[in-house]
């Protein structure tokens, strides 16, 4: 009975810490979907400011005309979270009937979609800066989770229980940073998985 009288109360500290780490990271997710939720409104105000535009607008005229593209645009905005002229627009959501790829790859291959004003066919660039950029991304994500761990034990090491529960706050920020980092990578590969199967069936792009 002693012996486990003398694990628990061996074992209480780091309960606790765990229990607070954990509370830190609940915290933390619930403070994301609240920004999350708050910062709809702030992506839908130029909606808002160009929908009421409309309604001041004279029927038939070429305002009113440019306001209806712009709308357009700007819905199509909120919803793939990529900014794009009507051309480029048109084509995306081509791609994006065909039902092979998420929204994500969509999302991604949008950043190198070109439609340059002189041509009539629409071109996938992912240049050698861009694929450079990726890769200095990944590595980037990498080097932050292990600093993560080093730092936890480091601060572990160094206070104990206290630094049990700042280490694992600080591996948990750093390796939120580096998921985000990481961004530039997957948007690359993703787009890039969608344009080398367009390179092989060149067709739908006209």
């Amino acid at each position: 009975m002693e012996i486990y009288i003398g694990w628990l109360e061996m074992a209480a500290p780091y309960v606790g810490a765990l229990a607070s780490v954990a509370g830190a990271v609940l915290a933390l997710i619930n403070f994301l979907r609240k920004l999350r939720k708050g910062g709809e409104g702030f992506f839908r105000r130029r909606l808002r400011l160009l929908t009421g535009l409309r309604n001041d607008v004279e029927v038939g005229s070429d305002l009113e005309n440019y306001l209806d593209s712009s709308i357009e645009l700007e819905k199509f905005r909120i919803a793939s979270g990529t900014r794009l002229n009507p051309r480029e627009m048109a084509v995306l959501m081509n791609i994006s009937e065909l039902g092979l790829w998420g929204p994500e790859h969509i999302r991604a291959l949008g950043k190198y979609l070109k439609f340059p004003a002189t041509s009539q066919t629409p071109k996938i660039v992912i240049s050698g800066g861009d694929v450079l950029d990726a890769w200095i991304s990944f590595f980037y994500s990498f080097a932050m989770f292990f600093s993560g761990i080093f730092l936890w034990a480091a601060l572990v090491w160094r206070y104990g229980i206290i630094g049990c529960i700042g280490g694992a706050l600080a591996f948990i920020v750093a390796t939120l940073i580096g998921g985000l980092v990481a961004g530039g990578y997957r948007e690359m590969k993703n787009a890039k998985e969608i344009k080398d199967y367009l390179d092989k069936n060149p067709e739908i792009l006209l």
